[in-house]
């Protein structure tokens, strides 16, 4: 962990958080892709997990198996709707302005 710090410090300051964004969406979709990767990785992890988590026949991994697949499936579907949604809510505001939705 102490070998990451100097790397950790040089990526936070060439990001440069102090600056504001502005229109940059890069943060949006940074965002989106986290939480898909760690969506799927948080549905996923009990099956590679249970080799080393199974003692006298019983997979310990499983146990958790219904509150990994809700909170999985829910960072994915916040990945989806923080990539898609201001799309969706920006094309309807358009569409709405040119006088194509009732």
């Amino acid at each position: 962990m102490a070998a990451l710090l100097p790397i950790y410090s040089s990526v936070w300051q060439s990001v440069d958080f102090e600056e504001p964004a502005g229109d940059n969406k890069t943060g949006k979709q940074a965002v989106a892709i986290a939480l898909g990767v760690v969506g799927l990785l948080t549905l996923i992890i009990q099956f590679p997990m249970a080799p080393t988590h199974t003692i006298r026949g019983v997979n310990y991994a499983d146990v958790w198996h219904a509150a990994l697949t809700l909170i999985g499936g829910g960072l994915l579907i916040a990945g989806a709707l923080s990539l898609f949604l201001p799309r969706f809510i920006a094309a309807r505001r358009k569409a709405s302005d040119d006088g194509l939705v009732i």
